[in-house]
């Protein structure tokens, strides 16, 4: 009989469980999007003495965007995720910018290895009025 793991990690909402009144936890492909989360969202020098792990999203989101901006970002989110996230394949990333009202869209396109579910993770980086 083979089990199937259960990824479980933190709620970083730190909301309390109302029924063992303990820190709550993310199950499943919930854990899964918080943690690409945090990985897209890491900043220059947020890990100490792993410099090179992180994107600085909110970092370029203020520079001049050239023609290969968007395969350069790409490229370093596939390599992050492979690095940090053991527990997905990356299939695709899209990343789509608007520069016009200085947006960037990024969707992820990631396999759960364990569960073989396919899953997509959009996420939106710009002001919070602007529509997509």
């Amino acid at each position: 009989m083979v089990t199937q793991k259960v990824y479980k990690d933190l709620d970083l909402s730190f909301d309390i469980n109302p029924l063992t009144g303990d820190v709550g936890k993310k199950v499943g492909i919930a854990a899964i999007q918080q943690s690409l989360k945090n990985i897209l969202l890491y900043n220059i020098f947020e890990k100490p003495y792993f410099n090179e792990l992180n994107i600085g999203l909110r970092h370029l989101l203020f520079e001049n965007k050239g023609a290969g901006f968007a395969n350069y970002l790409k490229n370093r989110i596939i390599v992050l995720i492979k690095t940090l996230e053991p527990r997905v394949v990356v299939n695709d990333v899209l990343v789509k910018q608007k520069e016009d009202t200085n947006t960037i869209v990024i969707t992820v396109y990631y396999t759960a290895k364990e569960a073989q579910t396919s899953d997509t993770l959009e996420f939106f980086l710009g002001r919070y009025n602007e529509p997509r």
